[in-house]
């Protein structure tokens, strides 16, 4: 289960919008891509990166959070807006059980897969990435391949992926 750039781009391009598919070294994280000069590769600053972070609550639904990179996201404060119960990370069992056991990383674009598991997981957009100046960037399929588009675009590529996604 694995979205090809072949997908990101198709969806891209019916959207109009402008972007950029990179190759870089592995990243796993926001502190690793600062560490390791990819930030640079990209051409995007430490402000314009973003978060994708897999949570569940205690009622078993999953949740794919798209925030910004830098500081910390207020889970208790989400869950009230969202209406849902107490929000945690979910656990590499979770995980592997919706996205697969190899895979290791989570991003907006993995939303484009058909499996029911994936259909499942709601969207959730920061609306503050929306206000990110520059270009952020998203993996696909791997944590070498990076798509860079325009942060204001995101909540549009967010409606084009799943319509019904939450703002927060």
């Amino acid at each position: 289960m694995s979205v090809s750039v072949a997908t990101v781009e198709d969806l891209l391009d019916s959207l109009h919008l402008p972007y950029e598919v990179k190759r870089h070294a592995p990243i796993t994280s926001v502190q690793e891509a600062l560490e390791s000069g990819v930030l640079g590769e990209l051409g995007i600053t430490a402000g314009d990166i973003v978060k994708n972070l897999l949570l569940n609550d205690t009622a078993g639904e999953c949740y794919l959070l798209v925030a910004p990179g830098m500081g910390r996201t207020d889970l208790k404060s989400m869950a009230r807006h969202i209406g849902s119960t107490r929000l945690s990370f979910a656990s590499l069992k979770t995980f592997g059980t919706v996205f697969g056991p190899s895979k290791g990383h989570v991003t907006l674009f993995d939303l484009l897969d058909d499996d029911d598991r994936i259909r499942n997981v709601h969207l959730v957009l920061d609306a503050r990435v929306a206000k990110i100046a520059g270009n952020t960037a998203f993996h696909v399929g791997t944590n070498t391949v990076s798509v860079l588009v325009r942060a204001a675009d995101t909540p549009t590529i967010a409606s084009a992926i799943q319509p019904s996604y939450i703002t927060i």
